[in-house]
């Protein structure tokens, strides 16, 4: 076809490339508690909420508002936002009324299974462009109580029994608190370069 082939001699419109959406900005399978759900919505502030961050607590619409949000992977800011007050007023509210304590728990549970189903699915090739160093970092900062590097550092004496004292008593360093492991350790490893210098001297 040439470019007198087309009406009025015009070059033919390039086609742009369709958008094919990655993990977190396109449309992805959701979990609504009951399974695999819908696909994803845009996360909308609520039409009664104070655009100014002052809205009064309003629990008739805000806790339904508050789980939706969760249901769609939303975070506690977006939780927030999306009824009207500053996060310090969510947390008070959590404090002072029962109802929205249970629906942050909620909110925040079906958050992370969202988060969790749609890794699962892109892992084994659902979504083009997943990126799974950026899948992992959300994770880690968004769920650190579940998502995060274990790094274990234990203190033990001779043959993995307890640290022996000079003066032949004994401290069983599993039973002391971990702050108190953490501090055991860094006198030790003082006490161990202390004591290479001297040798080197």
């Amino acid at each position: 076809m040439t470019n007198s082939d087309t009406p009025e001699g015009k070059k033919p419109e390039k086609k742009k490339p369709k958008y094919k959406p990655g993990p977190v900005f396109g449309e992805m399978k959701v979990v609504d508690g009951l399974g695999e759900g819908t696909v994803v919505p845009k996360i909308e502030v609520h039409p009664r909420a104070d655009r100014h961050f002052n809205s009064k607590y309003q629990p008739e619409w805000m806790i339904d508002k508050i789980i939706e949000v969760g249901r769609y992977g939303g975070s506690i800011t977006q939780v927030a936002v999306s009824i009207g007050v500053t996060r310090d007023t969510l947390w008070r509210w959590s404090k002072t009324y029962e109802e929205v304590s249970d629906a942050l728990k909620i909110a925040g549970l079906l958050s992370q299974a969202w988060w969790e189903e749609n890794g699962r699915i892109a892992t084994f090739g659902g979504f083009e462009g997943f990126n799974s160093t950026s899948y992992i970092f959300q994770m880690k900062n968004r769920f650190p109580e579940f998502w995060r590097d274990v790094k274990q550092n234990e203190i033990t004496g001779a043959y993995g029994g307890p640290v022996q004292v000079d003066n032949g008593s004994k401290i069983d360093v599993k039973r002391l608190a971990p702050e108190k492991r953490e501090a055991l350790k860094q006198m030790l490893l003082t006490l161990k370069e202390e004591t290479e210098e001297e040798e080197e001297d």
